[in-house]
């Protein structure tokens, strides 16, 4: 009748045709929040902070658009990454 999570009116005649009049049904389809497991996190924001000012972004790993990180910063967050733990694997490999 409606897409899953949506809501709506909808109209049928006598025998259950759909119509524009006669008996009108209001449906509401229930489709549950999607599920996000989280099992960790990565701060992005310290691995790229200047050390003098943590709200600022470290000098060095600036672009200077403003707006973006230069390749040293992007390097600096792939640091920040364990590939151990993320990839669940034991440090003897």
């Amino acid at each position: 009748m409606l897409a899953q999570g949506s809501t709506g009116t909808r109209h049928y005649g006598e025998h259950g045709e759909r119509r524009g009049d006669a008996l009108s049904v209001f449906v509401n389809s229930f489709a549950p929040p999607p599920r996000m497991l989280v099992f960790g996190a990565i701060d992005f924001a310290a691995a790229v902070a200047d050390p003098s000012d943590p709200a600022r972004l470290n000098p060095a790993y600036a672009s200077g658009d403003h707006l973006h990180l230069n390749d040293a910063g992007y390097h600096a967050m792939a640091d920040a990454v364990d590939l151990t733990e993320l990839l669940g694997e034991d440090e003897t490999g």
